[in-house]
């Protein structure tokens, strides 16, 4: 069963399968269960206008959470997570501070510094990449830059998506610096120059993180270095067509993605 649920959300050729590739299957389906679970949450928060109903997901949530003590939980992707909590030595409590600091967004306030969405990462995704970490390693070794390049070009590339959904993570001194219109309906020179600046962030944390990271551990550290690898060619791609984000979806083909997982 939980193969097949996989697939219906990583799925195949896609950049995260990829990513997952030639990690051992207990590895693979840990991890796997970890992304779908973080989507799950995201996916709730913009269910619905009410925010009456979206806390009562985020509760259901919580409840699925607490019932993996008592070996009870119902959803797919929680059975999935049950499997694996006790092997990678993973807190359910880990799962239930994603939930509480996702639900931030609910009343996502303006960001007034670049410093202060990146401490909003750090308390979401990077606390995600921590618990994958843990299925990795128990060494734990730091890799929280790769976590914050990579979000950062996620970022970029689903600006549509996320402004369809009212999500903003450009701070205000960042709108105020480049005069960026974000109710256009197309990439303005303004915005451009913007995503430029944040495209050059997220290289220069993705090599901060390399240069971090000792020969030694770059084996056991490969899915996070081909994840950034394969989000940097697509990033790669997006600022040769002219960041074109608000106007179309730009990814790389399966072929390109299974190369470049190949190379690495």
């Amino acid at each position: 069963m939980s193969t097949s649920y996989i697939n219906t959300i990583i799925l195949p050729g896609s950049a995260t399968y990829y990513s997952l590739s030639g990690l051992p299957s207990n590895q693979r389906t840990a991890i796997s269960a970890i992304l779908i679970f973080y989507q799950e949450i995201k996916s709730a928060l913009t269910a619905s206008p009410d925010p009456t109903i979206v806390q009562a997901k985020l509760n259901w949530w919580r409840s699925e959470i607490a019932k993996l003590s008592l070996g009870q939980p119902s959803h797919p992707v929680v059975l999935m997570l049950q499997k694996s909590l006790q092997e990678f030595a993973i807190s359910p409590q880990s799962f239930v501070d994603l939930i509480d600091a996702l639900a931030f967004e609910l009343t996502l306030p303006e960001f007034a510094t670049f410093q202060d969405m990146l401490d909003h990462l750090k308390r979401t995704a990077v606390q995600r990449d921590f618990c994958i970490a843990r299925v990795l390693s128990q060494d734990r070794k730091p890799f929280e830059k790769f976590t914050l390049a990579y979000e950062l070009i996620d970022q970029i590339q689903n600006l549509h998506r996320d402004m369809q959904k009212h999500l903003l993570y450009f701070s205000a001194a960042e709108v105020q610096e480049f005069g960026v219109d974000f109710h256009a309906d197309k990439t303005t020179d303004a915005l451009r120059q913007l995503l430029t600046q944040r495209a050059e962030r997220a290289r220069v944390l993705h090599q901060e993180a390399l240069q971090g990271l000792p020969s030694e551990d770059r084996r056991v550290y490969r899915y996070f270095i081909l994840r950034n690898k394969l989000a940097l060619a697509t990033l790669d791609e997006i600022q040769k067509s002219g960041f074109p984000v608000l106007e179309k979806y730009i990814t790389l083909t399966p072929l390109r993605y299974w190369w470049l997982a190949l190379l690495t």
